[in-house]
Order: C-alpha cells, then structure tokens, then sequence
C-alpha cells in the first residue's frame, strides 16, 4: 500500500552510496550459466 511521507521520495539520494555496476563479461557469464 502507498502512504503519504513528509519526506519527498529522492531526498536521501545523494547521501547514498553508490552500487558498484559489474562488469558486462562478468554478468554474461551468469547469465550464460543461469540458462543452463
């Protein structure tokens, strides 16, 4: 359910850290082994 907050949603956004990406070989290959 949905609930109004006094806090707009982005406000702590550039606070966070930010999320390391993967690398895209890295990725095909479990992606490649998830299909298997």
């Amino acid at each position: 359910y949905l609930q109004r907050s006094l806090v707009p949603t982005m406000h702590y956004q550039k606070s966070l850290p930010r999320l390391p990406i993967p690398k895209l070989e890295d990725t095909m290959k479990r992606f490649l082994a998830a299909q298997r």
